[in-house]
């Protein structure tokens, strides 16, 4: 399907490791371990579905050929370190998450931030009501050196929010292992919907050719994207 016309990937050769392929889309070297598997199926089989200005064409996959895609991007196409450093949790317990729950309002955290069932007095903080379910790329690490999981980023934030960002306007909180533990089980339990779902559809803007094919030609022209790569008079 000439992915690598759009996308790149990172190839190496000896002790030379170098992009090869198109710029137009995005890096595909370790996408495998950064989207649901759910998620890439739907994608790869109607892109604008999801995004209705997306480039990407519409492939007439078959249900063998899709299949097959996306195992190896789900195998091949991913960061073997990504879950190097992640500790082993048990399912936590309903009383673990509770407790985690009091502690969080009983620090002020919900002073600032949303979660599942509690509104914020103010607005400054970023809304925590699906951060447990919450992809690794989808996450700002900054410049920190901490493991590259959902737990350390929480517990980071938690106890030195200026490690993962500078200008972050939360308060450090000295907190002791078992507290710590506890609001960390709690924020993972977030994966509902959000409190408050104020955010619009994502449309990227499409740029346009000066010259739009009429008739039949029209229509397949607009259907398989060609515009991406193609352009008539100009």
């Amino acid at each position: 399907m000439f992915c690598t016309t759009c996308h790149s990937l990172a190839v190496t050769q000896g002790d030379e490791t170098k992009l090869i392929g198109g710029d137009i889309g995005p890096e595909l070297t370790k996408v495998g371990s950064k989207v649901n598997p759910d998620w890439l199926v739907a994608w790869l089989r109607d892109p604008q579905s999801y995004l209705s200005h997306a480039l990407m064409p519409r492939y007439r996959w078959s249900d063998q050929d899709l299949y097959k895609v996306t195992q190896y991007i789900n195998t091949r196409l991913t960061d073997p370190d990504l879950l190097s450093n992640v500790p082993p949790l048990e399912e936590p317990t309903q009383e673990e998450i509770r407790l985690g729950q009091r502690l969080f309002l009983e620090k002020g955290c919900a002073s600032c931030h949303v979660i599942q069932g509690v509104s914020p007095q103010k607005d400054f903080g970023p809304d925590l009501a699906i951060l447990g379910s919450k992809n690794v790329s989808q996450l700002e690490f900054g410049n920190s050196n901490i493991p590259r999981n959902l737990i350390s980023y929480i517990q980071a934030k938690i106890t030195d929010p200026l490690s993962v960002n500078p200008a972050a306007r939360m308060p450090q909180y000295r907190l002791t292992p078992t507290d710590l533990d506890a609001i960390t089980t709690a924020l993972l339990s977030m994966t509902g919907s959000p409190a408050n779902s104020s955010l619009a559809r994502l449309v990227v803007p499409r740029p346009e050719s000066a010259f739009r094919p009429a008739g039949a030609f029209g229509e397949l022209y607009d259907r398989y994207k060609c515009a991406v790569c193609h352009r008539f008079n100009g």
